[in-house]
């Protein structure tokens, strides 16, 4: 008995892939910022984002696939800049991710008094795969505290 429980546990540890074997990544920039982000799916209904190296500026965070009222299939993160303190940003891409989608960013200074706000709303542009900074000068981040 004691063999049949360890052969069945280890063809279901084998029949779990890695992570990195379902995730797929998606490459997109913001239309008209500097900002260019990777998002991998881990397969499992949570993803992660983060700013691609040498772009203008540092985000990242974590998010999940969701049905938006009014919008449809999303993939939405709570994100952070680290070097932006006291601020958390939430940001929506409409689904499937292709170009010419929209997303939605909004952001919150303490998340206590209700001042989140939706910030920014545009375009973005999917890469295929090539890391590159976006094609706007001024960062999605910098818009938003501008305001």
């Amino acid at each position: 008995m004691k063999n049949i429980l360890l052969a069945c546990a280890a063809l279901a540890v084998g029949a779990l892939p890695a992570g990195s074997a379902l995730a797929k990544t998606h490459h997109i920039t913001l239309d008209g910022y500097c900002d260019s982000f990777t998002i991998t799916d881990n397969g499992a209904g949570v993803n992660s984002i983060a700013d691609d190296p040498n772009t203008c500026t540092t985000w990242y965070g974590v998010g999940i696939g969701v049905k938006q009222k009014g919008v449809g299939k999303v993939s939405s993160f709570g994100m952070l800049a680290p070097d932006v303190t006291g601020t958390s940003y939430y940001v929506t891409f409409t689904t499937p991710f292709v170009t010419g989608g929209t997303f939605n960013m909004y952001i919150t200074n303490d998340g206590l008094g209700g001042d989140g706000f939706l910030a920014l709303t545009d375009t973005y542009t999917v890469t295929d795969g090539a890391t590159q900074r976006g094609r706007g000068k001024t960062s999605a981040k910098m818009m938003i505290h501008r305001k």
